[in-house]
C-alpha cells in the first residue's frame, strides 16, 4: 500500500511539529515543576507577601556542590550518567534559576506557618567563584523568581551569599528584601560551639584539639575561645607562618598549652575532638585522618568533612556546625540538602524569620553583622522554636 504525502501535508506536519516544540519549550519550567511535584495543585492555596497574615513566603537560593547534586531534582535524575562532565559543566552556565522544591509546614511555637521556595541556580561552587558576574546576574535572576512566586524575601545560601557584595549588588537590583544569612550564622556557630564545649568541660583538658582553618576568623575565634581550657592544640592551616605566629599569641594566653602546627591534615590522626572551618570548595577531611572515636565540629560550607567518612567510619562523630533544627512535626520537602533530616542552614533560618516578622530591616547585606542583628535573630530563633543542632547526626535524605 503506497501512502501518498503532498506538500500540503508535510507542511502541515512540519508547522504542527514547530508549534508543539515551540510550546514545550515555552512551557518548559511548568513542566519541570510538575515532574518534580513543586507545581501549584488545583485547589491550592498560596501566600503572597505580606497580604496573608497566617502563613509567609520566603525564598532560598541553593546551588549544587558537585556535578551529583545538579541531578537530585526529579526533572533531571533520568541525564545522570548520559552526558559527558564537560558537557554538563558547560550547559550548567546557561540555565536560568528554576523552582527545585518548596518546604511546607514549618510551625512556630505560636502557630504562625512559613513555606520556603528553593530556588536552584546551577553553577559549581568553582563557576561562582571564578565568574562572579555570572552568579551575581543569576542571583538577580533568582530575586526576580522568588517575587513573581510571592516570596518577600530571598536568602542567598552557601557560595551565591558571598557573590556581588555578599549580596548588596543583588538587592540593588531587586524588587524584594535580600539577606546572606550572616548574622543567624555567626549566632548559631556561637551558641552550638557554647553546647559543645559545656558538654565536653571535663574533656578538654586531657584531650588533643585540633582546628582546621586556623589561618582564618573563624578557625582562630575558636582557637582563642579554648585555649585557657586546653593543653594540647594542633592548628592546621595554609600558611604555616601565620599559624606560628597563632601560636605564639595562644601560648600567652596559656602558658601550660603545648601547642603544634601543621600545613596537613595528616596531623589531625592524634586528635580526639576536632573543630574545622575552611572555605574549601572541596571537602578536606577523610576517613585516613581521623583516629578513632574522633568528634568533628564542622562549620565549613560546603562541609569540610567528606561524606564518605559517615559511611566508612561509623566511630566518627561529626556535628554540622551553623545548622538549625526547622519547628513544626509535619515539615516536608524533597531535596536533601544534606544538614540532616529536618535541619536547614542558619542562613535559610534567618531568612524565615525575616518573613516571620516582617522584619526585612533587619536582613545581612556585605560584610558586615551587627552584635544587634546577631542577639535579634538568635533571640527570635529561640521564640518561635527554630533549635540549634548541637549533636552528631548522620547523612540521610532530608525530607519527611
Amino acid at each position: 500500500v503506497a501512502v501518498w504525502v503532498t506538500p500540503v501535508d508535510l507542511a502541515y506536519r512540519v508547522f504542527g511539529t514547530v508549534i508543539f516544540l515551540f510550546i514545550v519549550w515555552k512551557h518548559k519550567e511548568n513542566l519541570g515543576r510538575l515532574i518534580d511535584g513543586t507545581e501549584v495543585r488545583v485547589g491550592e492555596r498560596v501566600p503572597l507577601a505580606n497580604i496573608d497574615g497566617d502563613e509567609v513566603a520566603c525564598a532560598f537560593v541553593i546551588h549544587p556542590f558537585e556535578m551529583a547534586d545538579c541531578f537530585k531534582s526529579r526533572r533531571f535524575r533520568l541525564l545522570a550518567g548520559w552526558l559527558p562532565f564537560w558537557i554538563t559543566r558547560r550547559v550548567l552556565r546557561y540555565m536560568r534559576p528554576m523552582k527545585n522544591d518548596v518546604i511546607t509546614g514549618i510551625t512556630t511555637r505560636d502557630g504562625r506557618r512559613a513555606r520556603v521556595y528553593l530556588i536552584g541556580v546551577t553553577l559549581l561552587p568553582e563557576q561562582i567563584k571564578n565568574e562572579e558576574s555570572l552568579a551575581v546576574k543569576r542571583a538577580i535572576q533568582a530575586a526576580e523568581l522568588a517575587h513573581h512566586l510571592g516570596a518577600s524575601v530571598i536568602g542567598l545560601g552557601a557560595f551565591m551569599s558571598v557573590v556581588g557584595e555578599k549580596g548588596a549588588a543583588v538587592q540593588r537590583c531587586s524588587q524584594i528584601p535580600v539577606t546572606n544569612g550572616g548574622s543567624l550564622t555567626a549566632g548559631s556557630v556561637r551558641l552550638g560551639l557554647q553546647a559543645l564545649t559545656e558538654r565536653l568541660s571535663d574533656q578538654l583538658e586531657s584531650a588533643t584539639v585540633a582546628v582546621v582553618g586556623a589561618n582564618g576568623v573563624v578557625g582562630f575565634k575558636i582557637c582563642r575561645d579554648l585555649a585557657p581550657a586546653m593543653r594540647r592544640l594542633i592548628l592546621v592551616g595554609t600558611n604555616l607562618e601565620r599559624l606560628e605566629s597563632g601560636a605564639r599569641l595562644l601560648r600567652k594566653v596559656n602558658p601550660l598549652l603545648e601547642v603544634t602546627t601543621s600545613v596537613s591534615c595528616d596531623s589531625l590522626v592524634d586528635a580526639d575532638l576536632i573543630f574545622s572551618a575552611t572555605s574549601d570548595p572541596s571537602a578536606v577531611i577523610f576517613s585516613r585522618h581521623l583516629k578513632e572515636g574522633a568528634l568533628v565540629f564542622d562549620l565549613g560550607r560546603p562541609a569540610d568533612v567528606a561524606p564518605a567518612v559517615l559511611r566508612e567510619r561509623p566511630d566518627v562523630k561529626v556535628i554540622p556546625g551553623g545548622t538549625i533544627r526547622m519547628p513544626g512535626e509535619h515539615v516536608k520537602y524533597q531535596i536533601d540538602l544534606g544538614f540532616g533530616p529536618g535541619n536547614i542552614p542558619a542562613c535559610l533560618a534567618e531568612t524565615i524569620i525575616i518573613a516571620l516578622e516582617r522584619a526585612y530591616d533587619r536582613v545581612t547585606l556585605g560584610d558586615g553583622t551587627s552584635a544587634e542583628n546577631v542577639e535579634y535573630f538568635v533571640r527570635k530563633a529561640e521564640e518561635l522554636g527554630f533549635d540549634v543542632v548541637a549533636e552528631p547526626h548522620t547523612r540521610e535524605v532530608a525530607t519527611k
